[in-house]
């Protein structure tokens, strides 16, 4: 059952949402849309998800700033799918990803992506992603900002990577 959190504003307090359970989703798992200062822990629990195909997300935060994805082991359900990504920040700055297992696999499979989202920090990460077409992957994606490109840190994540076209970092940049 797929969760979704949507808040306007930033939280007065921060908020704490815990997985107590594994999830599996036909599509995207998680959204967080314009929910600020949230904290996303898994507990080491699984969530799968993408089983229907194509772009889907495990973990997709949308406009939602000091967001915390930590903890979880997310799995792409369906290897023959096209742009799926374990964990997607897009516009989202002040975040973090640290401490989570990821498998993806299938068409410009990403593991973590990070598109025009600034001052993230992706840290302690395993990731495991494999291609399986003439479409490009990577471990993890950070597509910023020009001005901004190095206000985000990558640290201390392992990342795999088989097939064609599969890089471990990709680094570009977008024009503001």
């Amino acid at each position: 059952i797929p969760l979704v959190i949507s808040e306007d504003g930033i939280a007065e307090k921060p908020l704490f949402y815990i997985l107590g359970e594994d999830v599996m989703a036909d599509g995207t798992a998680i959204t967080l849309q314009g929910a600020n200062n949230i904290t996303l822990d898994g507990q080491g629990y699984k969530i799968t998800y993408g089983i229907d195909g194509n772009n889907r997300y495990g973990v997709y935060v949308n406009m939602a700033n000091q967001t915390t994805v930590k903890n979880f082991r997310i799995e792409e359900g369906n290897s023959s799918g096209d742009s799926q990504y374990a964990v997607y920040f897009n516009n989202a700055n002040n975040g973090t990803i640290s401490n989570n297992t990821i498998i993806n696999r299938g068409l410009n499979a990403i593991g973590i992506f990070s598109l025009t989202s600034d001052f993230i920090i992706i840290q302690n990460n395993n990731i495991n992603v494999s291609s399986n077409g003439s479409l490009a992957g990577a471990g993890i994606k950070v597509n910023s900002v020009i001005a901004k490109l190095n206000s985000n840190i990558v640290t201390q994540n392992i990342i795999n990577t088989s097939g064609s076209y599969v890089s471990g970092i990709v680094i570009a940049n977008t024009m503001d």
